[in-house]
């Protein structure tokens, strides 16, 4: 009898992982197939980075048209919460993004992530590059 509680342990433990990894992979795929949609809207030629996990910061980074080494800044303790501020902001000026709005979705990063597949999937968003001086 223990033996069978023990094996529906086991069991139950890899159905929910598999299915945990499966969602995972899932929310992954559109990520990247997001980031890939707002590489080809700001005519990167290399967006298909944006496959690769940590390579998708070329993308975001051309996307803003700065550097990638200014990511280097987001390794900065302090610095990175005003990097990720700043970066975040360029981001959403490039594809037109009211203040606003802007805004919410720097306070409610959830609200960002949804924000940023909206862009990337509607037809309605266009990439207008931000010019800034810094």
């Amino acid at each position: 009898m223990h033996h069978d509680v023990q094996l529906l342990e086991y069991l139950g433990s890899f159905i929910f992982g598999t299915i945990g990894l499966g969602l995972m992979f899932v929310i992954y795929l559109i990520n990247a197939f997001a980031w890939f949609n707002l590489g080809k809207k700001a005519n990167l030629s290399y967006s298909i980075l944006a496959f690769v996990p940590i390579l998708q910061f070329f993308v975001f980074f051309g996307i803003i048209r700065k550097s990638f080494l200014w990511g280097l800044l987001y390794l900065i303790p302090g610095i990175n919460v005003l990097a990720y501020l700043y970066f975040n902001y360029l981001f959403y000026k490039n594809f037109n993004t009211s203040d606003i709005i802007i805004i919410l979705c720097l306070v409610f990063p959830p609200l960002g992530q949804l924000y940023m597949l909206y862009m990337a999937f509607s037809d309605d968003v266009r990439y207008v590059p931000y010019y800034n001086n810094f």
